[in-house]
């Protein structure tokens, strides 16, 4: 092996394990805290208002048809975008 081939794999393990070294030692500490945000999904009931044409009596008993507001209870699927500590 020549003399230039040895030297460059001399640097270039030397380049590698300085770059390993500055990659461990650098970005790891005890109070370093990671941030990410995800999206969650959380469910929530809602009250959906619609109109029901109902027979309602009188006093005398005749039947009639009245207008009246129901409701329908539903589940909605709503999304948040939360930060999340690791």
């Amino acid at each position: 092996m020549s003399l230039g081939k040895k030297l460059a794999k001399v640097v270039a393990s030397a380049v590698l394990s300085l770059g390993m070294l500055s990659a461990i030692g650098g970005s790891v500490s005890a109070c370093d805290y990671g941030y990410h945000t995800v999206y969650v999904t959380s469910y929530v009931t809602r009250q959906v208002p619609y109109t029901a044409y109902v027979t309602l009596y009188d006093s005398c008993g005749r039947p009639y048809q009245a207008a009246q507001t129901c409701y329908h209870t539903i589940t909605v699927p709503v999304q948040r975008l939360v930060t999340v500590a690791y």
